[in-house]
Formats: C-alpha cells, structure tokens, sequence
C-alpha cells in the first residue's frame, strides 16, 4: 500500500478530513463519484486479515468562547483532568454587570414615572369628567385644553411603558450574558490543547481548550467492503503497535455505507476492559487483525459452460 494511501487513510480515521465549505446563499449539493463501479471491484489487499487502525477518544470538543469578552480564568493546562460540570473558563463580568446596574436603575426610574403618569391621567380625566357635568360653566377653550392636557398624559404613559419594555428586555440580555461567562466541562475527560491565556480578547466562538475522553476510547479503522460484509456487531478483533501484547476488542459500530474518501467501509470496535487499556492512548497507531473465516464451498452454483456456442 502506498505510503500517499496510508496517509489518506490516517486523515480520515481521526476525522482530520476537510470538510465541504458551505456557501450560505446556496444549499451544499453532495459530490458524485464519476466512477462507482470501481467500489464494486475492490479486493481485500490484505491477506493476512490485518488494517491499519487509529486510537481515537469516543468524544472531542472544542470549548469556544460562549460570547465576546476577556478571558479572566482559565483553571486547567494540558493534560488536566476535568470532571463533567467543572468550571474550567470564566469571562470577565465586570463591564455588563455595570451595564445592568445602568438598566436596573433605569427600569426603577421608569417604573416610578409611570406611577405618577398614572394619577396625572386620573386627576385629568376627573377634571375633564368635572366639566363636561357642569354644561356652562366652563369656556369650551377652557374643555378643549382640559381635553389636550389628558392626551397628553396618556402619551406620556405609553412612553413610559414602552421604556420600561426597553429597560427589560436589556436587563434579560445583559443576564443572558452573564450567566454565559461560566464555561464547564460537558464530560469526563482531559485537556488536549490550550489555545488562549487569561486576559485575552476573544470573539465569541473562538476555541480556548479542546477536551477530549482520554477514559472512553475506541479502535478506528477501515476495510475493504467484502471484508465488512462478513463482519457482524460484537465480533472479536486484535488490536497491536508493533510487538506490543495485542489488546481485544469488540466491534461495536460499522458504517452502513462505502466511505467516500478511503472507498473502503470504517469501522469502530470497543477494548475490552481489563486488557492494556493503560497502554493505548488517543491518537495511537497500530493494525487490527481479523479473523477471516473459512470459505464455504458453494455446491449448488452452476458452472458457466466453457463453449459459449453449445446451447443446452
């Protein structure tokens, strides 16, 4: 096999395979293989039922910044084990906790305007009711500004409110915000790789750390279709680096589909525990070995007759 192959087929094992950019003004249509048919002629190259398998961890995260700011704690460095729930990245606070003492205290003066718009309104729809009781004893320029003075109040009311909505709704963003400064492990596992230092700007979405499950691994590697084909879930390979003791696992997943890039079929198995677990680690490179069984001799197939010209 081919040094260019093995490497190919190494990206994609660890999912290091750049994907298809997506165009957002445009839906990202599959690529077509031009030629198909060659998947349907692959043969297992490899007599010897062994495949070249990558250790990877069942789960990897890229922890990014939940929303813009500095980096004010980062409380754990390569290799640190962290528990799920683990506060790992706090943000700085202290500017949008100003920001909300600011809306807060608007929100109060708002509320308190309000109040006192409201009996305002009061006082001037009961004088405007006071008039229009005692037909005659008010000039109608004298029930027309009564009448001017209550519309405007009531203006000044809706405004009011509309503030008060305004002042709300910063407050829920702004603790929004905040409640997004606390960052925790999502699983179990340890840092694979720390991009960023405290005090640092970030954008958010941009990666700080990357978690992998350092305790939850499996055996990634890809065969021939025919070869996956004869394979079934919890059937037993052997796993080695070199003359290291083969580690046994269970096969746990097998892709329903022909893998694109290595046009062979990708398939998980799971270590068994108890068996040199404490030697394999994410990233490790080594062979699967496969048991292959005998062939069984098909003695009901019709041999195709040498002579083409003889008909029966």
């Amino acid at each position: 096999m081919r040094r260019s192959h093995l490497v190919t087929i190494l990206l994609a094992l660890l999912g290091l395979g750049e994907a298809p950019k997506q165009d957002h003004g445009q839906p990202v249509k599959p690529a077509v293989s031009p030629l198909p048919m060659p998947l349907l002629t692959i043969e297992d190259s490899s007599p010897s039922g062994q495949y070249l398998a990558v250790v990877v961890p069942r789960h990897t995260i890229e922890i990014r910044a939940p929303r813009a700011g500095v980096l004010g704690k980062i409380s754990v460095g390569l290799g640190d084990k962290v528990a799920r729930g683990d506060t790992i990245i706090i943000l700085k606070d202290e500017l949008l906790r100003h920001d909300l003492a600011i809306a807060e205290a608007a929100l109060r003066t708002a509320r308190a305007t309000l109040g006192q718009s409201r009996i305002r309104l009061a006082q001037a729809r009961e004088k405007v009711s006071h008039m229009l009781d005692r037909p005659g004893a008010f000039s109608a320029i004298e029930q027309s500004e009564a009448e001017a003075d209550c519309e405007l109040i009531q203006q000044d009311l809706r405004i009011n409110e509309w503030r008060i909505e305004q002042e709300q709704t910063t407050i829920a963003r702004v603790q929004e915000l905040l409640a997004r400064s606390i960052v925790v492990a999502p699983f179990d596992g340890s840092i694979a790789a720390r991009y960023s230092e405290p005090s640092a700007t970030v954008e958010a979405g941009v990666p700080i750390l990357r978690l992998i499950s350092v305790d939850d691994l499996i055996i990634r590697f890809a065969v021939p279709w025919g070869t996956a084909s004869q394979m079934s879930i919890a059937d037993t390979v052997s796993f080695s680096v070199g003359d290291q003791s083969a580690v046994t696992c269970t096969i746990e997943k097998i892709a329903p589909e022909i893998d694109r890039a290595l046009r062979m079929v990708v398939v998980e198995a799971l270590p068994i525990a108890g068996q040199h677990d404490h030697a394999l680690m994410p990233g490790l490179q080594g062979v699967v070995s496969i048991r292959k069984a005998p062939a069984v001799p098909d003695t009901d197939r019709k041999e195709p007759p040498t002579d083409l010209t003889k008909r029966p």
